[in-house]
């Protein structure tokens, strides 16, 4: 149906709009008694705020452009909206290219409350016809007639020795309660009756081993079992798009039990399903004992706290030593079909660095003849010191080994595959792909003809088991000396595809290449800033080229060095180092200060698709490798009858105290914890641009962290307090959940109470580097709650005069140019210019010339180095510095390391947190703003 573009008039009833309607309303003669009847209904509706009923019913627009498009991929994507725009996702409609109404699905996912009952953030889903522009048009007078009778259908008989069952027209699968951990009893329904028992394509192999995490110690391997323990409907499911949660744990023979959780997304009428499957792992890392007592960075008491140096005075050989190791893990799947089988792959050929020319291999097996695809990268387990690129040439071809295997002999040897195979018969077949398979070696998948299973293997067996233990016995890395890698965790994107016989190559990947080669949504970039949603923040405009081009450099100089270092391999990808020095990088950045976040602000600043997937991936693994996962406090769920349930569970132990807690930036990830360090606004920014249910999921484990207060006193103070706030505005704003939201309330009001003996500054001296944790935090605060709303701009606009008066400079430029977004805030609230003087002032130095060429031109890391140090207007040096943690220096060498300006440009993302991305999108707005007056 062709829509009419009809802009229906307004109604707004306010009222401020009654009383200046006064003299209209007299000079048509309407009597006194009906104007006091429409004032009382008026003010009615007024006064009670967020309940007040949407009467307007003009029809607005969304324009949506989607990158890399392809015909028939799943889109889902989240939309923002501005405060009192839309109160009910019926009101929304999605048109393809033509103008036609094409079918979504829209799923209500966050509100303004408490400031406002309206709708903050929708997800849409819909299956693309390939076109590259969209429109979403919303208002009273759109109606949105979701597909609700012939939808996924999803049958719950989740009992002792039950199931789940899921079809979706074109297929279906269970999930049994118990032994197994992945889908069972797969059906593919090419108009047989998959319901009814027929066409079983594949299941769970029959020693239930469908999800597996294998450990090696020094005993031998202790093969896991997984166990499905509870299953729920995730939010955005619907009819055409349903996400089902799955935990289960992986049961040992030695070890501790492990738990697992996986994401699977399944779609209408389509046969492929796309798995995201997390493991934790529980194992004690290396040969030294596990340390009784608590280390003083992150005290929970002053008992039994360990020593540092005399642990690394120690030298003890047992830290760097192998203790419990991952021998293989993956999903397992078997397979019903018919020998003899097709079996097709493709590869790359060029550099490892390239994107390389795509070809196909195919071959036919019998049974007994086995066949797979096998990626490995330099060091898989990425233990430092790292073999990387130099400054002029990048690392030799041959560090990458990619293999495509035929009864173990080597068909084809390239650098790179694409991550994916598929086997067929005369009837039907199954592709199966792994995203970032090169960029997260070791992987494999393997075909096993005479068991006829599937390995999809996300640590493959035929590289040395993964050990997490220390890279050095004597290095104090970030203050501490431990090893913390126990609780970690790592998700795996899968994604299976089911299908008729005879479907070539080219079209199971396209279907494969919805998940491994994903198109990317974007709306129009003015949705994003005008939704307020990030605050006051600008889309990327050609106004001002040169601050612009200061944040665009940036993000192409670290995406340049992931391909050169290179920053990949399965524990790696999607971090970034910090600090660039005499062409070496060092520390892996453990996120701080929520880089994620720094991805997605351009993204949704630029549309850029290249933002979109490293802001993804960085959440991914910043929240996976970065976070303590395990072990949880017990959950009671009550899915069963017996009463007797819940007294057994009062019995299970606690968990520990630092669930949530994040780990530090250091030369090996998993090595240094501390108090204060994890970043949320990045991951709940994946959930609300991407459905991605964990990033909500773990940052809530950072706001129970909070609630615990489990350091006392030293949890409210300093940066730990700033940095608290801010990231529990972005806890509170996607929950809702009072708790968090009392805890938020409590902080802020610390405070601004701290302020008064700080001279007027919300932050300690010790830590003004850190005025953004709070700045952000106290707007977004406002923005979020609208609580105590002239108390907050109160205590902003006095630390903005006193910023703007007395600059800071502990951490040098790191300290001074993070006033630029307190500043700012201080002409938001007051209009006084000086403010917006001052920050522009300070914003100069944060310009860049227009390189010579664009940077993915540049043939080495030095040439491009050299250009953007050239084109910056950063300081080149600086007095003495002492920035080098302790135990950096040990891996910078002795050389003289005073006079290093860690704001370079050509260093990492840690610093430019605190010069550039969280200031000036906020002062480009100003900017804009001021030239509107």
């Amino acid at each position: 149906m062709k829509v009419n573009q009809i802009q229906n008039s307004s109604v707004s009833l306010n009222p401020c709009g009654i009383i200046k309607g006064i003299n209209i309303i007299l000079k048509s003669r309407i009597s006194i008694s009906f104007f006091f009847l429409i004032c009382f209904l008026s003010f009615s509706n007024w006064a009670i705020g967020s309940n007040r009923i949407e009467l307007n019913n003009e029809i607005k627009s969304i324009k949506i452009s989607v990158k890399h498009n392809s015909v028939g991929a799943p889109l889902m994507f989240g939309i923002p909206f501005a405060k009192g725009e839309l109160y009910f996702p019926e009101n929304i409609r999605i048109l393809d290219g033509k103008g036609n109404v094409i079918p979504s699905q829209i799923t209500k996912v966050n509100t303004w409350e408490p400031a406002d009952n309206s709708i903050q953030w929708i997800w849409v889903f819909i299956f693309s016809d390939g076109s590259e522009n969209y429109t979403l048009e919303y208002g009273h007078g759109i109606h949105h007639n979701p597909d609700s009778g012939n939808g996924i259908k999803v049958s719950n008989h989740w009992v002792e020795g039950g199931r789940i069952r899921v079809h979706t027209g074109k297929l279906e699968f269970s999930l049994r309660k118990g032994i197994g951990g992945f889908i069972d009893e797969v059906r593919l329904d090419n108009g047989n009756k998959a319901s009814k028992g027929e066409n079983v394509i594949a299941g769970v192999p029959e020693n239930g081993r469908g999800n597996f995490v294998d450990i090696l110690d020094d005993s031998t391997l202790d093969p896991s079992k997984a166990e499905i323990t509870f299953v729920r409907l995730d939010n955005g499911s619907g009819p055409m798009h349903v996400i089902l949660h799955i935990e289960g744990i992986y049961h040992y023979n030695r070890k501790n039990e492990a738990s697992f959780e996986t994401h699977i997304d399944v779609y209408k009428d389509k046969s492929y399903v796309r798995v995201l499957n997390t493991i934790i792992y529980t194992g004690v890392p290396s040969k030294h004992p596990l340390l009784e007592g608590e280390h003083a960075m992150m005290a929970t008491s002053d008992k039994n706290i360990i020593n540092e140096d005399s642990l690394a005075a120690a030298k003890d050989k047992r830290w760097t030593e192998p203790g419990d190791q991952i021998a293989q893990m993956g999903l397992n799947l078997s397979y019903n079909l018919s020998y003899p089988i097709k079996f097709k792959t493709s590869y790359r050929e060029g550099e490892w660095w390239e994107k390389g020319i795509d070809k196909n291999y195919s071959t036919v097996l019998q049974k007994n003849q086995n066949a797979s695809i096998i990626q490995i990268g330099p060091n898989p387990k990425r233990m430092p010191p790292l073999e990387t690129s130099s400054p002029t040439k990048r690392i030799e071809k041959g560090q990458f080994r990619a293999t495509i295997n035929r009864d173990k002999k080597k068909e084809v040897e390239s650098a790179k595959l694409d991550g994916w195979i598929d086997i067929s018969d005369n009837k039907w077949g199954i592709g199966i792909g792994i995203r970032n398979f090169f960029q997260e070696f070791p992987k494999e998948i393997s075909l096993d003809s005479k068991n006829d299973l599937l390995h999809i293997y996300s640590w493959s067996p035929n590289v040395e088991p993964m050990g997490f233990e220390r890279y050095s016995d004597s290095i104090i890395d970030g203050n501490e000396f431990d090893d913390f890698a126990q609780g970690l965790a790592k998700t795996t994107e899968n994604v299976f595809y089911f299908h008729d016989a005879n479907k070539t190559a080219e079209e199971v990947k396209k279907v494969l290449d919805y998940f491994l080669d994903p198109p990317v949504a974007h709306a129009d970039p003015q949705t994003y800033a005008k939704s307020k949603v990030f605050g006051d923040i600008a889309a990327e405009s050609t106004k001002y080229p040169a601050l612009e081009r200061g944040l665009k450099y940036k993000f192409e100089w670290m995406l340049f060095n992931q391909n050169w270092e290179p920053w990949y391999g399965m524990w790696d990808f999607g971090e970034m180092k910090n600090y660039f020095y005499k062409g070496d990088w060092h520390q892996w950045s453990g996120n701080e200060p929520g880089q994620d976040f720094m991805w997605w602000l351009e993204f949704i600043r630029t549309g850029d698709r290249d933002m979109y997937l490293q802001g993804q991936s960085m959440s991914r693994i910043t929240m996976d490798v970065d976070q303590v996962h395990w072990p949880k406090d017990p959950v009671y769920v009550g899915d069963s009858n017996p009463s007797l349930d819940y007294w057994e569970f009062l019995k299970k132990p606690k968990g520990s105290p630092y669930i949530g807690m994040g780990r530090r930036h250091a030369e090996q990830h998993w090595i240094s914890q501390l108090s204060a360090h994890v970043w949320v606004p990045g991951w709940i920014t994946s959930y609300f641009l991407t459905g991605d249910q964990r990033g909500l999921e773990v940052a809530k484990l950072t706001g129970n962290l909070y609630l615990r207060r489990i350091w006392g006193e030293h949890g409210l103070t300093g940066r730990r307090l700033y940095l608290s706030v801010w990231n529990l505005d972005w806890i509170y704003n996607a929950t809702k959940e009072s708790r968090y939201g009392d805890e938020l309330d409590y902080r802020v009001n610390r405070m601004i109470h701290l302020q008064k003996e700080q001279q007027g500054n919300l932050v300690r001296d010790r830590y003004d580097y850190a005025q953004f944790y709070a700045s952000h935090g106290l707007d977004q605060y406002l923005n979020f709650t609208e609580r105590n709303s002239d108390k907050i701009k109160s205590s902003i606009v006095e630390n903005a005069r006193r910023l703007r008066d007395v600059p800071p400079w502990g951490h040098e430029y790191e300290s001074y140019l993070a006033t630029i977004h307190p500043v700012l805030l201080g002409y938001k609230y007051t209009g006084d210019k000086s403010f917006l003087n001052v920050a522009k002032s300070r914003a100069g130095i944060l310009k860049m010339d227009k390189l010579p060429k664009p940077v993915n031109s540049y043939k080495t890391q030095s040439d491009l180095e050299n250009a953007l140090e050239k084109d910056s207007f950063l300081p080149k040096e600086t007095e003495p510095y002492e920035w080098i943690e302790k135990g950096l220096d040990t891996d910078l060498g002795k050389s003289d390391t005073s006079g290093i300006a860690i704001w370079k440009y050509s260093s990492g993302l840690r610093v430019f947190a605190w010069t550039h991305i969280y200031s000036v999108p906020w002062l480009l707005y100003s900017l804009e703003k001021e030239t509107q007056h």
